[in-house]
């Protein structure tokens, strides 16, 4: 499992921005190469997304 949270003010993170669509006031949830959420996901989303995948 590969889960990054992209800082879009990150210089390093450019080629994450376009792909993910990243705003530049938010933070991005990616969660195996997918986007998951814009900004901070409640526990519950993110614990169901996680054991969505742990799941596969």
């Amino acid at each position: 499992m590969d889960i990054n949270v992209v800082d879009p003010r990150n210089a390093f993170s450019l080629w994450d921005n376009i792909r993910f669509r990243v705003r530049a006031s938010r933070p991005t949830w990616v969660l195996n190469r997918k986007k998951f959420c814009d900004g901070i996901p409640s526990l519950t989303d993110l614990e169901n997304a996680i054991d969505a995948h742990l799941q596969d």
